[in-house]
C-alpha cells in the first residue's frame, strides 16, 4: 500500500475516532458503531481529499 494512501486512511480513521469521543457523552452510543466510524472515516477522508485539491487550484 503507498505511503500516502497509508497515512490518509489513518488520519481519516483518528478523525472518526475524535468525533465519536465528542458525540458520545451528548448523543450515546450508535446503534451500528462499527457503520457509523467506516461512514464518518469515509467522510472524513473525502473532505480531506476535496481541500488538497482546492488548495492545489
Amino acid at each position: 500500500m503507498p505511503e500516502a494512501l497509508s497515512s490518509s486512511s489513518d488520519e481519516a480513521l483518528q478523525d472518526a475516532f475524535v468525533a465519536a469521543a465528542a458525540r458520545r457523552p451528548r448523543d450515546g452510543l450508535p446503534h451500528h458503531p462499527r457503520t457509523w466510524l467506516v461512514g464518518a472515516g469515509r467522510l472524513s477522508a473525502f473532505g480531506r481529499r476535496s481541500r488538497e485539491v482546492e488548495e492545489s487550484c
